[in-house]
């Protein structure tokens, strides 16, 4: 059953879930305290655990837990995390949904891994790792057959939805822009919107993180000692790889940075999948779909506009996305 309010969270209930899970070999939780976080789409809080004196096992002392009104997430830590190979995605210790609520309490990685900062970006080596990890997930599910039967099945069409609701809400994002939308850049957004889908590549499809930026991994301190984690699988779904990659790099990388290191990144990717068995795909093709996978990114910040999030990231969005468009050339998909 899905928990619904953070009242429902009692130590009762996580001695049971830990119990089951095999974590809680004896004792039981005798408090929790909560840091709530709660935002438009989900409410989050970080679990403090407080144990009896002969509890025994391997007893967390922080876990994190996320409600949700979608089932997104918790769909992918019901059906598809136990496939992962690797620590992609925390340990998850409970995850249940129902027709309008969801959760997943996963665990709280403190120790060994840290957030990034909410506007800098990475050093290379923490970026060298995001593509690491994007390309083992994207090798793992490469043309997979149950794309086309189970998994697809619970996956949502991101890019339809991203397309639906910025061609419906296109003329409210110019009125709000006025004159600093330029002609021309409002131009561009008419040709995107106008030519979808026929600017999308039709290589082979994957499982995709679908929000790789970069809020969405959790640093290793050591990155020699431990690979980073995977968080926040809400948007999930299938398509082509490069695009993960397309929104990593091209949707947060102003033009001086992502023209130092957008190619050799393209590169390592490509090179990690060769390196994990993934034989049929030329770097051409791989190049060539990144940069039609960066047409589809112009369209969040309208998204994004729409839904009310900050001019902070959606403007910021719309000048990386609008960059690359120009810098690689993609008009020539249109």
């Amino acid at each position: 059953m899905s928990v619904r309010t953070f009242n429902e969270i009692t130590p009762a209930w996580l001695t049971a879930i830990l119990t089951e899970r095999g974590s809680l070999i004896a004792g039981q939780v005798l408090h929790v305290g909560q840091t709530r976080d709660p935002n438009p789409i989900t409410q989050n809080a970080t679990l403090l655990l407080t144990y009896s004196p002969d509890a025994h096992g391997v007893c967390p002392k922080r876990l994190f837990f996320k409600h949700s009104s979608r089932a997104t997430e918790a769909k992918f830590y019901q059906k598809i995390a136990p496939m992962l190979t690797g620590p992609m995605a925390p340990i998850c210790y409970d995850v249940q949904h129902d027709d309008t609520n969801s959760h997943v309490l996963v665990a709280y990685i403190e120790r060994t891994h840290f957030a990034g900062p909410e506007a800098l970006p990475m050093p290379i080596v923490y970026h060298e790792m995001i593509v690491d990890a994007l390309a083992d997930l994207h090798s793992q599910f490469w043309d997979h057959l149950r794309l086309r039967q189970d998994i697809g099945a619970l996956a949502h069409d991101v890019p339809a939805f991203s397309f639906a609701m910025a061609s419906q809400h296109f003329a409210a994002f110019v009125d709000t822009l006025g004159e600093r939308l330029s002609a021309s850049r409002r131009g561009t957004y008419e040709r995107i919107l106008g030519h979808y889908p026929g600017y999308r590549p039709s290589g082979p499809k994957t499982l995709v993180h679908g929000d790789a930026h970069w809020g969405n991994f959790l640093y290793p301190h050591d990155p020699t000692a431990h690979k980073l984690y995977l968080i926040d699988w809400a948007e999930w779904h299938v398509n082509l790889g490069v695009g993960d990659l397309a929104y990593n790099i091209a949707l947060q990388c102003y033009p001086e940075r992502r023209a130092r290191i957008e190619r050799p990144l393209i590169r390592r990717y490509h090179k990690r999948l060769l390196a994990d068995g993934i034989h049929d795909y030329a770097w051409e093709q791989c190049w060539e779909e990144y940069r039609r996978m960066v047409i589809e990114q112009c369209l969040w910040p309208i998204v994004w506009h729409h839904f009310d999030l900050s001019p902070n990231v959606w403007w910021f969005a719309l000048e990386c996305t609008l960059a690359a468009f120009e810098d690689l050339g993609c008009e020539e998909f249109l």
